[in-house]
């Protein structure tokens, strides 16, 4: 959005798929779950997390993950540290060893408060497992307030801007490329995307992407890409 009634820094290098918080934990069903990218329950040798593991958690008959129950009461944002790992307590008394970096949630968490930032989510991804190495909602403003990593509301998700501005430099339009613009500021509609005598604002590629301006960022996407360009970017990401 070009404005908020809030200032918000938002870091998110990438959000969970799932409210469960596929990804940061595994479980083990009346014990201790092991630390990595699996869930597994007693007497099982787990599934695999992602489409394998979604799919178990459907409840197919003879399926060796765990019933989607395992998870319940689970909150990314809630745990605790626990020898060389962070712990978190399930319902049920289950309990889950997550797989998130102690030293590297410590430093997030730390340098965000620090800089009293008055929103901001990170979550840090591992690329080659999909584990979840650090999930930090934080706010000095509301520190009370629900979780940014999974708001899907603006600005967070201003973060699609980031794929589409990486397609268009590669399209070869550069940073200092400019448009003019009017409107756009909360939705867009087919005339933010029409040049028009009432334009009488102009920002460039660069400006765009630093103050999610809406309209220039649809603008510049409309005269350079295609959806499948688009679509093989956000892959992509």
């Amino acid at each position: 959005m070009t404005r908020s009634r809030r200032t918000v820094v938002t870091l998110t290098l990438a959000l969970l798929l799932a409210g469960a918080g596929v990804g940061v934990l595994s479980a083990e069903s009346g014990g201790t779950a092991q630390n990595g990218a699996r869930e597994t329950t007693e007497g099982t040798d787990g599934a695999q997390e992602g489409q394998e593991g979604q799919e178990g958690q459907e409840g197919q008959e003879g399926s060796n993950a765990p019933s989607v129950d395992l998870l319940a009461g689970f909150d990314p944002r809630d745990h605790r540290l626990e020898g060389d790992h962070l712990v978190a307590d399930l319902d049920g008394g289950n309990r889950a060893v997550l797989t998130l970096d102690t030293g590297l949630q410590a430093h997030l968490e730390g340098e965000l408060d620090r800089y009293a930032v008055p929103y901001a989510s990170v979550v840090a991804i591992e690329p080659s497992t999909g584990r979840v190495l650090a999930y930090v909602s934080h706010s000095t403003a509301n520190p009370d307030g629900p979780d940014l990593a999974r708001d899907p509301t603006p600005p967070t998700a201003s973060i699609f801007k980031i794929i589409t501005a990486a397609a268009l430099i590669d399209a070869g339009v550069s940073a200092d490329d400019r448009h003019c613009y009017s409107g756009g500021s909360s939705r867009l509609l087919a005339r933010h995307i029409e040049d028009s005598d009432s334009d009488n604002r102009c920002a460039t590629l660069g400006d765009a992407v630093g103050s999610s301006i809406n309209a220039v960022i649809a603008k510049f996407a409309d005269r350079n890409l295609d959806a499948p360009t688009l679509e093989r970017y956000a892959s992509a990401f």
